[in-house]
């Protein structure tokens, strides 16, 4: 029998594995990715057995539990968060990240897609952004989409606030998910 005979016999196999494996991938992703949380999302540990981190955007009822970095959207890996611009004390604190990071892994999907669960989060929800070592409560206060195009967002104001914004899942040129947070005394 030829080389190209046996290929022929078993391409057709060898496609069905592919496609077996593909399928069972994106199921993996629907089902399990959305239902994923970082860390457990019960009672903190208390501050004096854990230290605080030196930048930090935490949100436990979506399992966010990430690195606020300074740099381009580019620059993010893994578990990060973006500072655009401002300070937890300085008007509009603006933070963006990724909804979803193609990975090889589903582990490496859940990992970079830090804001995946931006869309669920409720007003009322806790916020709490670690800033060089000291806690910034916040409470959502909002949560809505924009254009890509619609930049207000990234504003400065006067008004103390945090303003979290991600693409949805139609990606970069699609809409954006932003929540928006009031400080807490």
């Amino acid at each position: 029998m030829s080389k190209t005979a046996a290929l022929k016999r078993i391409l057709p196999y060898l496609v069905s594995v592919v496609l077996i494996a593909g399928a069972a991938y994106v199921v993996n992703l629907a089902i399990i990715a959305p239902n994923h949380q970082p860390f457990a999302a019960a009672e903190p540990a208390p501050q004096s057995h854990q230290p605080s981190p030196d930048r930090q955007l935490i949100i436990p009822s979506i399992g966010v539990n990430a690195a606020i970095i300074s740099g381009t959207i580019n620059s993010l890996h893994g578990n990060q968060v973006l500072q655009r611009q401002g300070s937890p004390s300085d008007g509009n604190f603006v933070l963006a990240g990724h909804s979803f990071v193609f990975g090889y892994a589903p582990r490496l999907v859940k990992q970079s897609s830090v804001l995946y669960n931006l869309g669920d989060i409720k007003a009322g929800a806790e916020v709490v952004v670690y800033w060089d070592h000291h806690p910034h409560q916040y409470r959502i206060s909002r949560v809505y989409q924009v254009s890509r195009y619609q930049t207000s967002i990234e504003q400065p104001s006067q008004e103390t606030k945090l303003t979290i914004y991600t693409c949805t899942m139609a990606g970069s040129d699609g809409p954006r998910i932003v929540a928006e947070a009031s400080p807490q005394s």
